[in-house]
């Protein structure tokens, strides 16, 4: 898949996030992509345009977020988990650099899938 990703705002008070129906959406209050620290997390809705398809994904599969200053960051797909949309946790997390993608799950899209992948290198592009 390859998606045009656009920032994204999480509301605390609300506990909604901003969302389109054909794009992925950067969470603001994650880091950016990076070489040292933090987790980037992208999301999106779980529809055929963003990431309804993200489920059949296998561990070692890649992902590469290109950033508008000219890199390539390269990840590594480890696992996921399914979280209850109120838990903010993903928001404290501290270690090594990796990428989070978030969409919905269970049978009423109750959930949040948490698709985690470890940082693998970056390039200038």
């Amino acid at each position: 898949m390859n998606l045009q990703v656009i920032p994204g705002v999480y509301n605390p008070k609300t506990g909604a996030w901003t969302l389109t129906l054909d794009k992925a959406q950067f969470a603001l209050p994650s880091v950016q992509p990076n070489n040292e620290s933090g987790n980037t997390l992208i999301y999106g809705h779980y529809r055929p345009e963003v990431f309804a398809y993200l489920h059949l994904i296998k561990p070692g599969a890649q992902a590469t977020i290109t950033t508008s200053n000219g890199y390539s960051f390269t990840y590594t797909y480890m696992n996921s988990q399914a979280f209850n949309p109120t838990d903010t946790s993903i928001f404290t997390y501290q270690g090594s650099p990796r990428l989070t993608i978030q969409t919905c799950s269970g049978a009423f899209m109750q959930n949040r899938q948490m698709y985690y992948f470890q940082y693998d290198g970056y390039a200038k592009v």
